[in-house]
């Protein structure tokens, strides 16, 4: 029994386009709350807490998916 290379090719190609935009969106993911961290850092007076804590529920939603 022949596996066409064609078939593999795909399988491949779709796994690692899986993995791409899955460590894509961690590295977004990570960016984005170094930015909120360091915003609130430098905004500490200014609603740092609300900032913060919007952050970490953006961060807590979007692990649920």
């Amino acid at each position: 029994m022949e596996i066409p290379f064609a078939f593999i090719s795909k399988i491949t190609s779709d796994a690692f386009l899986k993995v791409g935009a899955c460590s894509i969106m961690v590295a977004t993911l990570f960016l984005l709350s170094l930015n909120v961290m360091s915003f609130s850092v430098v905004n500490s007076k200014a609603v740092k807490n609300g900032l913060f804590i919007k952050g970490a529920n953006i961060m807590k939603a979007s692990s649920k998916v």
